[in-house]
């Protein structure tokens, strides 16, 4: 891969030149430049983060979920436990002043992360890892045109390609800012658009980290049900969730986090995921505007 685009820090330093190829020579050599940074971890009780998350909590697309004060508190509670590293820090402040739903959809992605893992059957995941990459899988996007991210219009093949730039870009960032300690944070912005079957990207690739697992439903599902500039009618929670089952039945998503993600959305219904059925009948028609551009709804998750 090549950039399209210089890639800077967020101090405005120069980190890989535009057209320049991404070897492992190149990481290696950013991730020896990132050690001359701050390496102060910084408490997100020393951010706004933590009083953002009424973003979260007063969005009424997400009610069923946290409504609930003792899931708030738990939620809230485990955040004021997550620290980040100081540049990372500076670029969720400047993520929040540039791109505002991003920064919404990184909370989101992270209220959510943390509160399926408190009901999966068998927790696997680390909750303060699973919010450090939910907050930080699409810090790529910082670097793409405000204006193709805004587009309201369907983009082109080119303006699609650069979109999909976005994984790259956060794994290089990421793996600047955190180094070989925290290479456990590179591999969920660098695989959340991946797919099981290999038809994602950037890489379509097959074998994919457990953590892009577990938040790329929940990323599909928050970007479907929002308001976006390319379409004219967002998903409602139900049809999202026939998308999500799909994508589960065509051997793309991870049963268990989407079925987990059902069950947050149940909170008043809740069954064990053994017994958990989801109807097959769709009740509702997709829209007909796009999801990505001249990507249809109807066939994003389908193999080409």
């Amino acid at each position: 891969m090549h950039l399209k685009n210089d890639l800077y820090d967020v101090y405005g330093n120069v980190l890989i030149n535009k057209g320049q190829e991404i070897t492992d020579t190149v990481i290696n050599s950013l991730i020896k430049k990132g050690e001359k940074l701050p390496k102060k971890l910084i408490s997100i009780k020393g951010t706004p983060f933590l009083k953002d998350l009424d973003f979260v909590f007063g969005d009424s697309r997400y009610a069923p979920i946290f409504c609930s004060s003792s899931v708030r508190k738990s939620i809230t509670e485990r955040l004021e436990e997550l620290k980040f590293e100081e540049p990372l820090v500076l670029e969720l402040l400047q993520m929040k002043d540039s791109q505002i739903d991003t920064y919404k959809h990184v909370q989101i992605i992270a209220c959510l992360a943390i509160d399926i893992i408190s009901l999966l059957d068998k927790p696997t995941f680390d909750p303060l890892l699973a919010a450090h990459v939910s907050f930080t899988h699409d810090i790529g996007k910082t670097r793409i045109e405000q204006d193709l991210i805004n587009k309201y219009a369907a983009l082109t093949d080119s303006e699609y390609e650069i979109i999909k730039t976005h994984p790259t870009i956060g794994y290089l960032l990421l793996n600047y800012y955190c180094g070989w300690e925290g290479k456990k944070y590179c591999w969920t912005a660098y695989e959340h658009h991946e797919k099981l079957d290999g038809t994602g990207y950037p890489r379509g690739i097959m074998k994919i980290d457990p953590y892009a697992q577990l938040i790329t439903p929940i990323d599909i599902f928050d970007a479907l049900i929002s308001d976006r500039p390319y379409r004219k009618t967002a998903f409602t929670p139900r049809l999202a969730v026939d998308f999500l089952v799909d994508g589960v039945e065509n051997g793309q998503l991870n049963k268990t986090m989407v079925y987990t993600l059902i069950n947050c959305l149940r909170k008043h219904k809740m069954y064990p995921l053994s017994k958990l059925r989801v109807a097959k009948e769709k009740r509702e028609e997709l829209p007909l505007e796009s999801v990505y551009g001249i990507r249809t709804a109807s066939n994003w998750l389908k193999k080409d």
